[in-house]
């Protein structure tokens, strides 16, 4: 699923698969003395389109300053109503405590597609929360706050997200790859290399072969400086990862998981490591510019979470 705008990241199935060595991350605590928020938490949510030269529409309140995008549905979701918005291929609903459930379902896409990029993959489709920013959502209520920093300025990413899958179901016969992976992610900007990382955290990964449990595929690269889905997606990274990066385990189902993480040190880690990839080295022109969080689903699958807790603060 990479990221083609904040919310362009695809989890695509032919990662390739670049293990790296581990660090021993520590737990951080978002309340840390002098962290700065990075974005808002969620006040409504805007729709985003699936054509992206189109505006933001539908929202779910005149302050929504977070947007959720569809990603490779047959059609837009219709604007919210009462706080919820449904097609036949996903749903979000914004519930009283101001919690919100995500839902997905590809039961009747095909198992494959030709992309704008002219490779025939695996065909994806997701839905995710993102807040808006005046480079996704100018003229729009925005939710930044301190996106702009280096990261030669800062040494710490705290992040903090609360999930809870709700429903992982498959096809009787389902595709030659069918999963649902439950993420959350930062999006890295080089506006002076040209450059995007998009970093997705798996909170939880469940394929039709290991349902109803959890897998862990191997954490590696799925963008080497390309976006294989895009015609012209040069310059763009991405690396799918797993929580027990973190020591931690993936988020049960049915119940509600608290993941709070320093990311900042495996950031560092995969900028170092992508200078096999052409990736700029520079820290101080890097920013963390984005984050994004919910489901990305391939092959023949419902599954829904339920998503609350956002946080994301540097120090």
């Amino acid at each position: 699923m990479a990221f083609r705008s904040p919310s362009h990241g695809h989890l695509l199935v032919a990662v390739l698969a670049f293990a790296l060595a581990m660090p021993a991350h520590s737990v951080a605590h978002a309340e840390a003395t002098g962290a700065r928020k990075v974005y808002e938490v969620p006040q409504g949510f805007w729709l985003r389109p699936t054509d992206k030269r189109k505006k933001l529409y539908g929202p779910s309140t005149p302050a929504a300053n977070w947007a959720i995008a569809q990603w490779g549905t047959l059609s837009d979701l219709p604007a919210f109503n009462n706080g919820a918005t449904a097609d036949s291929d996903h749903s979000a609903t914004i519930n009283p405590d101001g919690s919100y459930n995500l839902k997905v379902d590809t039961m009747a896409q095909p198992c494959q597609t030709t992309y704008p990029s002219g490779r025939r993959l695996v065909k994806e489709t997701d839905i995710f929360a993102s807040p808006n920013n005046a480079r996704t959502a100018k003229g729009f209520p925005s939710a930044s706050v301190n996106d702009q920093e280096p990261l030669s300025r800062i040494s710490k990413i705290l992040h903090r997200i609360r999930v809870r899958p709700q429903l992982v179901a498959f096809d009787s016969g389902p595709c030659q790859v069918s999963q649902a992976v439950f993420i959350t992610a930062v999006v890295l900007m080089n506006p002076k290399a040209k450059q995007v990382l998009y970093y997705q955290l798996r909170l939880l990964t469940v394929t039709h072969e290991t349902a109803p449990h959890a897998v862990a595929p191997p954490p590696g690269w799925f963008f080497t400086g390309q976006n294989i889905q895009q015609r012209q997606g040069y310059g763009q990274y991405g690396y799918g990862d797993n929580v027990a990066s973190f020591g931690q385990e993936p988020a049960p189902q049915g119940q509600w998981t608290t993941f709070d993480v320093d990311l900042y040190p495996r950031l560092i880690q995969l900028i170092a490591e992508g200078a096999k990839y052409g990736m700029a080295q520079d820290l101080s022109d890097w920013m963390l510019t984005g984050t994004y969080h919910g489901i990305a689903a391939m092959g023949d699958i419902r599954a829904s979470a339920q998503w609350d807790g956002f946080s994301l603060r540097v120090d």
